[in-house]
């Protein structure tokens, strides 16, 4: 298969996973919302996730009018990000049960933007301290996901550890657990857990 058309192949496999993902967080909403653990306005959720599901029409009608497929990447992982934003948002903020969708588009990201290229997304969010999570695609490895020490500090005390995809909530877990900062995960000095 001509890499064009691979590349085209994994946007429209990332397309369906958009409509499923968009009807996994709605139902979820509507559930929690049931048993009344959904203190926020289910209206303004609900909108937010219906514009994720209505996303998929990015796709479809750039191939129409013949948009170049790498641009339509871009614009839909911009897209998401603003989306997601507002799904995380209307459910709570930083306390959101749905600032996982982050992780999944960075994920998404990494397979279908180009290496000359990178995108970043982070929820705005106060608290001790900050953690970081990158993903590449390296020519050799293929997609790898980083985690590590955040902030403005980043670059200079490289706290960071490596997973190669597929990896599992344990793997995280025992990267994290090797990082520097680790002890302060369990709560330091008075300091609850984080």
């Amino acid at each position: 298969m001509p890499k064009s058309q691979a590349f085209r192949s994994s946007l429209w496999g990332l397309n369906r996973a958009r409509l499923l993902t968009a009807a996994i967080v709605l139902a979820v909403g509507a559930l929690l919302r049931l048993t009344e653990a959904f203190p926020y306005s289910f209206g303004t959720f609900a909108i937010a996730v219906i514009g994720g599901a209505a996303s998929c029409l990015v796709l479809p009608t750039a191939d129409r009018f013949g948009v170049r497929i790498e641009r339509v990447a871009w614009f839909q992982v911009g897209l998401d990000a603003l989306l997601i934003t507002g799904i995380v948002t209307a459910s709570g903020g930083p306390q959101s049960v749905f600032i996982p969708l982050y992780v999944l588009l960075v994920v998404g990201a990494c397979f279908v933007l180009s290496r000359a290229g990178g995108v970043i997304v982070a929820a705005m969010a106060s608290g001790r301290r900050e953690i970081m999570i990158g993903a590449h695609r390296d020519g050799v490895f293929g997609p790898v996901v980083a985690v590590g020490d955040g902030g403005k500090y980043v670059e200079i005390f490289r706290d960071t550890a490596l997973l190669l995809p597929p990896f599992s909530k344990d793997d995280a877990r025992e990267a994290l657990g090797k990082l520097q900062i680790a002890p302060l995960f369990a709560g330091v000095r008075g300091e609850p857990p984080m």
